[in-house]
Protein backbone atom coordinates (compact mmCIF):
# COMPACT_ATOMS: atom_id res chain seq x y z
CA UNK A 1 0.00 0.00 0.00
CA UNK A 2 1.34 3.43 -0.88
CA UNK A 3 0.98 6.18 1.28
CA UNK A 4 -0.03 9.22 -0.24
CA UNK A 5 2.40 12.44 0.27
CA UNK A 6 0.79 15.41 1.35
CA UNK A 7 1.93 18.15 -1.31
CA UNK A 8 2.35 21.91 -0.40
CA UNK A 9 -0.74 23.23 -2.29
CA UNK A 10 -3.45 20.65 -1.43
CA UNK A 11 -5.44 23.29 0.30
CA UNK A 12 -7.55 23.58 3.79
CA UNK A 13 -9.02 20.87 5.54
CA UNK A 14 -12.81 21.25 6.72
CA UNK A 15 -11.83 21.84 10.34
CA UNK A 16 -9.41 24.66 9.16
CA UNK A 17 -12.28 26.07 6.89
CA UNK A 18 -14.65 25.85 9.81
CA UNK A 19 -12.61 27.45 11.85
CA UNK A 20 -11.91 30.33 9.71
CA UNK A 21 -15.67 30.42 9.15
CA UNK A 22 -16.03 31.01 12.99
CA UNK A 23 -13.64 33.82 13.49
CA UNK A 24 -14.88 35.76 10.80
CA UNK A 25 -18.50 34.99 12.49
CA UNK A 26 -17.77 36.27 15.87
CA UNK A 27 -15.86 39.60 14.71
CA UNK A 28 -18.91 40.60 12.10
CA UNK A 29 -21.70 39.88 15.08
CA UNK A 30 -19.35 42.36 16.99
CA UNK A 31 -19.32 44.68 13.92
CA UNK A 32 -22.60 44.61 13.47
CA UNK A 33 -23.47 45.16 17.29
CA UNK A 34 -21.51 48.62 17.04
CA UNK A 35 -22.98 49.45 13.70
CA UNK A 36 -26.79 48.87 14.95
CA UNK A 37 -26.00 50.72 18.00
CA UNK A 38 -24.25 54.08 16.32
CA UNK A 39 -27.25 53.83 14.13
CA UNK A 40 -29.70 54.39 17.12
CA UNK A 41 -27.38 57.05 18.66
CA UNK A 42 -27.23 58.61 15.55
CA UNK A 43 -31.34 59.10 15.38
CA UNK A 44 -31.38 60.14 19.03
CA UNK A 45 -29.19 62.75 18.23
CA UNK A 46 -31.43 63.87 15.23
CA UNK A 47 -34.33 64.08 17.69
CA UNK A 48 -32.10 66.15 19.95
CA UNK A 49 -31.60 68.66 17.44
CA UNK A 50 -34.81 69.10 16.31
CA UNK A 51 -35.67 69.24 19.79
CA UNK A 52 -33.43 72.52 19.54
CA UNK A 53 -35.03 73.71 16.00
CA UNK A 54 -38.73 73.76 17.87
CA UNK A 55 -37.48 75.62 20.72
CA UNK A 56 -34.95 77.93 19.52
CA UNK A 57 -38.13 78.89 16.70
CA UNK A 58 -40.01 79.53 19.19
CA UNK A 59 -37.94 81.62 21.37
CA UNK A 60 -37.02 84.19 18.61
CA UNK A 61 -40.77 84.24 17.95
CA UNK A 62 -40.99 85.56 21.36
CA UNK A 63 -37.76 87.57 21.44
CA UNK A 64 -39.13 89.86 18.52
CA UNK A 65 -42.39 90.69 20.01
CA UNK A 66 -42.59 93.75 22.44
CA UNK A 67 -42.24 93.46 25.94
CA UNK A 68 -46.06 94.01 26.66
CA UNK A 69 -47.11 91.23 24.24
CA UNK A 70 -45.02 88.49 25.69
CA UNK A 71 -47.14 87.44 28.94
CA UNK A 72 -50.00 87.35 26.79
CA UNK A 73 -48.54 85.19 23.87
CA UNK A 74 -47.13 82.86 27.04
CA UNK A 75 -50.75 82.17 28.09
CA UNK A 76 -51.73 81.51 24.56
CA UNK A 77 -49.33 79.16 23.38
CA UNK A 78 -48.42 77.62 27.38
CA UNK A 79 -48.72 74.17 26.15
CA UNK A 80 -48.29 73.45 22.39
CA UNK A 81 -47.66 70.36 20.55
CA UNK A 82 -45.41 69.75 16.92
CA UNK A 83 -44.52 66.94 14.86
CA UNK A 84 -41.03 66.80 12.87
CA UNK A 85 -40.33 63.44 11.44
CA UNK A 86 -43.34 61.40 13.05
CA UNK A 87 -41.62 62.53 16.81
CA UNK A 88 -43.90 64.43 18.64
CA UNK A 89 -42.91 67.60 20.64
CA UNK A 90 -44.24 69.13 22.91
CA UNK A 91 -43.31 72.98 23.93
CA UNK A 92 -44.01 74.70 27.41
CA UNK A 93 -44.09 77.74 28.73
CA UNK A 94 -43.48 78.84 31.86
CA UNK A 95 -42.23 82.50 33.18
CA UNK A 96 -41.31 84.28 35.78
CA UNK A 97 -40.84 88.58 36.91
CA UNK A 98 -37.17 88.26 37.44
CA UNK A 99 -37.42 91.48 39.73
CA UNK A 100 -39.77 89.63 42.00
CA UNK A 101 -39.29 85.81 41.39
CA UNK A 102 -43.12 85.89 40.65
CA UNK A 103 -45.11 83.83 38.36
CA UNK A 104 -46.03 85.87 35.04
CA UNK A 105 -47.62 83.22 33.69
CA UNK A 106 -51.25 82.15 34.64
CA UNK A 107 -52.59 84.74 36.55
CA UNK A 108 -55.75 87.17 35.47
CA UNK A 109 -53.57 90.46 35.86
CA UNK A 110 -50.30 88.90 35.23
CA UNK A 111 -49.40 91.36 32.41
CA UNK A 112 -50.12 94.08 35.16
CA UNK A 113 -47.48 92.22 38.07
CA UNK A 114 -43.80 92.02 36.12
CA UNK A 115 -42.24 95.71 35.95
CA UNK A 116 -38.80 95.78 34.38
CA UNK A 117 -37.57 92.38 33.08
CA UNK A 118 -39.40 88.92 32.21
CA UNK A 119 -37.83 85.88 32.14
CA UNK A 120 -39.78 82.85 30.05
CA UNK A 121 -38.69 79.83 29.89
CA UNK A 122 -39.42 76.97 27.25
CA UNK A 123 -39.03 73.09 27.90
CA UNK A 124 -39.25 71.05 24.52
CA UNK A 125 -40.16 67.15 25.49
CA UNK A 126 -40.15 64.26 23.68
CA UNK A 127 -40.08 60.77 23.44
CA UNK A 128 -37.07 58.26 22.31
CA UNK A 129 -35.28 55.38 23.21
CA UNK A 130 -32.44 56.57 24.44
CA UNK A 131 -34.00 58.86 27.12
CA UNK A 132 -35.42 58.21 30.15
CA UNK A 133 -39.17 57.29 30.82
CA UNK A 134 -40.34 60.80 31.26
CA UNK A 135 -38.87 61.50 27.90
CA UNK A 136 -35.50 64.03 26.68
CA UNK A 137 -36.27 67.39 27.30
CA UNK A 138 -34.59 70.71 26.45
CA UNK A 139 -34.85 73.98 28.55
CA UNK A 140 -34.25 77.75 27.31
CA UNK A 141 -34.53 80.98 28.84
CA UNK A 142 -34.12 84.37 28.11
CA UNK A 143 -34.60 87.82 29.23
CA UNK A 144 -37.12 90.15 27.22
CA UNK A 145 -36.67 93.96 29.30
CA UNK A 146 -40.38 95.68 29.06
CA UNK A 147 -39.25 98.81 29.08
CA UNK A 148 -40.55 100.98 26.32
CA UNK A 149 -37.39 102.78 26.13
CA UNK A 150 -35.13 101.17 23.11
CA UNK A 151 -32.04 101.04 25.88
CA UNK A 152 -29.86 98.07 26.52
CA UNK A 153 -31.20 96.45 29.66
CA UNK A 154 -28.87 96.11 32.38
CA UNK A 155 -28.39 93.07 33.98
Amino acid sequence: MRRRTRKKDDGFTIVEVITGIAVIAVVLAGATAFFIQSMRTVDLQGQKQAAVQVANSEMETVRQMPGSDVVAYINAHRTDTATLNNVVYTVEWDCVDASSSSPCVGAPSAEATWTKVLQPELKVTFRAGGCLAAGCVFAMKTQISNSTTKSDPIF
